[in-house]
């Protein structure tokens, strides 16, 4: 055997590599059902906020400011846009909480959970006064 062959995997070596990235640990799989399920938690928690009246008017400026989503105020009352985005995050994590039952339901929610992040972090781009830069002119000794 030449010493340029001796350091190439054999078959023998690929075949088991390839079953064991094919089997989950069970501590992968518990981090997964962790994850999923703390983000069902998470969005079923804002969701319901979404009903009281003190965070309607708290994500009024944000709403009102995005350019993705200040028409709703002509159309909804502002309870009635905040009641109207806490159902959408409960049915996402609805959605996500069935991938027992159904992996495309699931799938589906998902994508509606990066939607959700996705605007949430465009009110910082899109709030005058979101983000601010402070200077304080003092010189570091």
């Amino acid at each position: 055997m030449d010493t340029a062959n001796q350091f190439l995997p054999t078959e023998e070596t690929l075949v088991k590599a390839l079953m064991r990235s094919k089997s989950t640990s069970s501590l992968e799989r518990v981090g997964i059902y962790v994850s999923s399920y703390g983000l069902v938690v998470t969005l079923l928690l804002i969701g319901v906020i979404k009903f009281t009246a003190g965070e309607a008017q708290g994500i009024q400026p944000l709403v009102a400011n995005s350019p993705l989503m200040f028409w709703l105020y002509r159309i909804f009352s502002l309870q009635g846009v905040s009641n109207l985005i806490g159902v959408i995050e409960i049915v996402v994590a609805l959605l996500i909480a069935l991938r027992p039952f159904s992996a495309r339901f699931s799938f589906i929610g998902r994508i509606g959970a990066i939607i959700t992040f996705v605007l949430t972090v465009s009110f910082l781009l899109s709030t005058p006064g979101a983000v601010q830069f402070a200077c304080s002119g003092r010189k570091r000794s």
